[in-house]
């Protein structure tokens, strides 16, 4: 009888030939070797099968469906593949660093862990696309970290999703990294138990990361986080995030995974990335009924931050008059402290806008914003530019290679924002 894997990497995939060598190499370089490689194949056109078969190692098993499923159902086929003891999950343009399931492992082995993450970084392949700043190709942005572990109480655990996506009025000042999917491992047990709560583990919602946080935070005791960045998700032109976010009410999204944008739980029906999130964690909520009675939804961020994404589809010519007329509508819905919350929300980020900061946090990297951190640290949130052409990497493969265990003791900083 073979031995079942002590790691599961499931690696859902559909026509991105061209990156999946990265998801896959990253992890044939680990050095914990106790894995397989779950390659579900969403029924692609292009050359997957043969580049997925093309790596010579049996820990690599590759599965295509017989059609194309919606994404939701792509990642539950998928999940039904997997027989590790613990799984975790890859984009197929994304990476885990080389040392990723060596630390997982030390953590579990160590505390008894069934739910662990890890800090996310996130890589620019290509000049397609930019996300948040103005990147240039083949770099890798992260957040300034500690390499230190934490751990929470489930209870803790789920509020502080909810806090970090502003959700609930309460924000902690403790920093915290939401489980993504591709930044967390999960003790294959946690499945079957949330299984038995919900309908649906990866239901038709687009943030689906978000939803499943939720109902396996539901079914754990305590949830571990590495303060360390070894997950990177890769951003690309044809990443789910670009097909929301190049273009008015996610018009990319809704013609490539239509079923995906019916989003029925978020008060809004604006296809942003804010609203899917939303939508996702307000699902949750519902289907685990009385047990999330703790988590008091306030939209306010969320309301303030859509009127915001409408201001600048605006400003770049776009017609919003629709937009706007549904989210005035909804804001007038609300209580007034809510009104009022809002309004001072709108205020405090045009003030923000008009600083120096914002405007120098813009821009890759000058000295000029690196002495803006210096001067003013508090007022910061410090991040880590790591330019492929300066570090010696060409892409997310040799990237994910350099980020190892002298990388984060000589990066890692006394104290983390995030």
């Amino acid at each position: 009888m073979n031995k079942k894997p002590f790691f599961s990497v499931v690696i859902p995939t559909r026509n991105k030939a061209a990156y999946l060598p990265i998801a896959i190499q990253s992890t044939l370089n680990q050095t914990f070797k106790d894995f397989e490689i779950i390659v579900n194949d969403n029924f692609s056109s292009d050359n997957t099968e043969e580049i997925a078969k093309s790596f010579d190692d049996d820990r690599i098993k590759y599965f295509k469906t017989t059609e194309a499923l919606p994404m939701n159902e792509s990642w539950k086929n998928a999940l039904s593949r997997a027989e590790g003891e613990y799984i975790t999950f890859l984009g197929d343009d994304d990476a885990h660093s080389h040392i990723f399931l060596e630390r997982m492992k030390e953590i579990i082995d160590k505390n008894d862990a069934r739910m662990i993450c890890s800090a996310m970084g996130e890589y620019t392949h290509d000049a397609a696309y930019a996300f948040e700043t103005n990147l240039k190709p083949n770099t890798l942005v992260v957040s300034a970290f500690t390499n230190q572990l934490a751990v929470y109480d489930s209870r803790e655990a789920i509020s502080s999703v909810y806090a970090a996506v502003g959700l609930v009025k309460e924000r902690s000042e403790q920093p915290f990294h939401c489980p993504q999917l591709i930044n967390a491992v999960y003790h294959q047990s946690l499945f079957t138990l949330a299984s038995e709560k919900v309908r649906e583990i990866f239901p038709n919602v687009l943030s689906t990361d978000f939803y499943v946080a939720i109902i396996t935070l539901s079914v754990v005791d305590k949830f571990y986080v590495l303060d360390a960045p070894l997950s990177f998700h890769g951003l690309t032109n044809k990443s789910t995030t670009a097909s929301i976010a190049k273009s008015l009410g996610g018009g990319k999204m809704k013609d490539s995974q239509p079923e995906m944008t019916n989003i029925k739980h978020a008060p809004l029906k604006i296809v942003t990335i804010p609203t899917f999130v939303t939508d996702a964690l307000i699902k949750a909520k519902t289907d685990l009924k009385d047990e999330l009675d703790f988590i008091k939804i306030d939209l306010t961020a969320y309301l303030a931050g859509s009127y915001e994404t409408l201001n600048k589809w605006e400003a770049e010519g776009l017609d919003v008059s629709s937009e706007k007329a549904e989210l005035s509508g909804i804001i007038a819905e609300q209580p007034i402290e809510i009104q009022r919350a809002i309004d001072a929300a709108l205020s405090l980020k045009s003030k923000i806008k008009n600083s120096l900061y914002y405007q120098l946090r813009t821009v890759q990297r000058t000295a000029l914003y690196d002495l803006f951190v210096k001067l003013y640290p508090r007022r910061t949130r410090r991040r880590l530019f790591i330019d492929g052409s300066r570090y010696g990497f060409s892409n997310l493969t040799d990237c994910s290679k350099m980020i190892g265990h002298e990388f984060l003791e000589k990066n890692r900083s006394n104290t983390s924002r995030f």
